[in-house]
This record gives C-alpha cells, sequence and structure tokens, in this order.
C-alpha cells in the first residue's frame, strides 16, 4: 500500500514539475519576471532544490553541493546519489508494483519528458 502512496506523490510531483515548466516557460515569454520555487536555505541564501527560469526559459535548480544552478535532471541524479543512487535506473516504463519499495527512486521517461 505504501509503495501506491508513494507512486501516486511521484507521479504527482512529476506532473507538477511538468505543469511548472511548461507554466514558468510561457510565463517567461509574456514577461522578464523569474519564477521560484521555495525549499531548505543553505548559508549563501539559495535554497537546495530552489527553481528558476533561465532567461532562455530553460529550468534550473540549485545544487547546495556544487554551490551552482544546475539542470534538473543533474540535480535529481545528485540527489539520488546522496542516498545510495537510483534504484530502478532511467526507465520507460514503471518496475513491478510488488517490487517497488519505500523511498525507491528512479527517472521515467514520459513523452512530456523525464520526470
Amino acid at each position: 500500500m505504501k509503495s501506491v502512496k508513494y507512486l501516486s506523490i511521484i507521479l504527482f510531483l512529476c506532473s507538477m514539475i511538468s505543469t511548472l515548466g511548461l507554466a514558468a516557460a510561457a510565463s517567461q515569454k509574456a514577461s522578464e519576471a523569474k519564477t521560484t520555487i521555495k525549499a531548505s536555505p543553505d548559508i549563501k541564501g539559495n535554497r537546495k532544490g530552489e527553481l528558476r527560469n533561465t532567461s532562455a526559459g530553460e529550468l534550473e535548480a540549485w545544487s547546495v553541493k556544487s554551490q551552482a544552478w544546475i539542470n534538473p535532471k543533474a540535480f535529481w541524479l545528485e540527489y539520488a546519489a546522496e542516498r545510495g543512487g537510483l534504484t530502478w535506473g532511467e526507465r520507460d516504463t514503471y518496475p513491478p508494483y510488488n517490487q517497488v519499495k519505500e523511498l525507491d527512486t528512479m527517472i521515467i521517461q514520459l513523452d512530456s519528458g523525464i520526470c
């Protein structure tokens, strides 16, 4: 049952990231305002996992480890590595339900991009 809960959370987060990326790109074209999402702060004031759009409309995430803005996939790989790496790797299908454990990590390739 926990696996269903976490897969649901993962799908929700993927949907939100995709929606935020699309909405932010549209907003960027309408104005040059930056879009950010706040998370836990580091000593420089940027927040781990904070998202922003570049002037070119690309999404970036703040990495406390490298103290730089990096692409979201690199951030997720860095985050997963801190916790032992991707459990299920990068794939275009979900793993078998009965084999998924709580806190497993993976990257799913969707038609709309990675999640």
